[in-house]
Parts: C-alpha cells; sequence; structure tokens
C-alpha cells in the first residue's frame, strides 16, 4: 500500500502505475472479506492513501450520490462511493470525471487505504520446460498423460485383484454380499 513520506520531506505526489511485486488481495478491514486483487491492478496514489483496481467483488455502489470535493487533490472531480456487500463500510470510490493527473483512477475501484488490508502472495516456482516458456508444450503434456494413463491401469489392476482376494476370503468363511 502508499507509505507516508520519510520524515521531513514531501509527501509523494500523483499517481503510479507500478504493480507491486508480488500478487496482493485486497479485503475489508472491518469484516475480512475479499475485494479484489492486484491482478487488476491499474494505479496507487500516495497522496490519497488509495489503490484502484479495475475489478472488484462483494460490492455494491450508491451511483446516485455523486459528490465533488471542494478542496484536496481529487479537487474538481466527481465521484460515487462503493461499500462492502458484507458489513456495509464505505470501503472506496469509483471516480466518474477526474483532474489529468487523477485519469488512471477514472471509471475503475479506488480502495481508500484506511478501510482496507492487504496480504502478499507467494509466487509459484515457475519451471522451464522443452518450449522455455515455463508453460508446457504439447508433446510434454502427452507424454504426462500416456504415464498417468499408465499408472491408473495399474491402480485398476490392484482394485481387482484385492477385490478377487476379498472374495476368496469371503467364500472360504460362508460370507455372503
Amino acid at each position: 500500500m502508499a507509505s507516508d513520506a520519510d520524515g521531513g520531506g514531501e509527501p509523494e505526489a500523483g499517481t503510479s502505475l507500478e504493480a507491486p511485486e508480488r500478487p496482493l488481495v485486497v479485503f475489508c478491514r472491518k469484516c475480512n472479506t475479499i475485494l479484489g486483487d492486484t491482478n487488476a491492478f491499474v494505479c496507487t496514489h500516495p497522496a490519497l492513501k488509495t489503490i484502484t483496481l479495475g475489478a472488484a467483488y462483494s460490492v455494491t455502489s450508491k451511483k446516485d450520490e455523486v459528490e465533488t470535493p471542494p478542496e484536496g487533490e481529487a479537487r474538481g472531480s466527481s465521484f460515487y462511493r462503493f461499500y462492502c456487500e458484507s458489513c456495509s463500510e464505505c470501503v472506496g470510490k469509483v471516480f466518474l470525471s477526474t483532474t489529468r493527473g487523477l485519469d488512471p483512477m477514472r471509471d475503475n475501484y479506488t480502495f481508500d487505504s484506511h478501510a482496507i488490508r492487504s496480504y502478499e502472495l507467494s509466487e509459484r516456482p515457475q519451471t522451464t520446460v522443452e518450449n522455455g516458456s515455463g508453460t508446457p508444450n504439447s508433446s510434454v503434456l502427452l507424454d504426462r498423460l500416456e504415464v498417468l494413463e499408465t499408472q491408473l491401469l495399474k491402480v485398476e489392476n490392484l482394485m481387482l485383484l484385492f477385490n478377487e482376494r476379498i472374495d476368496a476370503l469371503e467364500s472360504g468363511r460362508g460370507i455372503k454380499r
């Protein structure tokens, strides 16, 4: 999330289009309902202490209650607020019109940092395979499929053998099914 400036320096201004290094999941500070993730990252704004995502889950909005702040970083913009669907807490705003510096935030979900929390997802290790892209090509997938089919056939045969042995034991003891 956006952090305050260190010590005596000026706070950062403007939007940052640089996505977090690792994916973040954003959730409501009050009820912990997941509201979005940075797979839909648009920008952050350190001065406003916001993160903007292109999509959000479990939110409701009041589109007919448009506000226009008379002062501050968002002065001259108009927006409506959106709320956590689970607890009705206001978690951010959707800007309908913006000043040039806030353009990336327009028509997206801008979450207020005081209303949300987030956690970082670890990255899944990527393995490089024959095509070098980290994504298996079709021949690798076919080879894996053949191995799985062979293993499945072995398991099926074992189950049939065990079933025959159980039948033999039960018939020797006079147990009826």
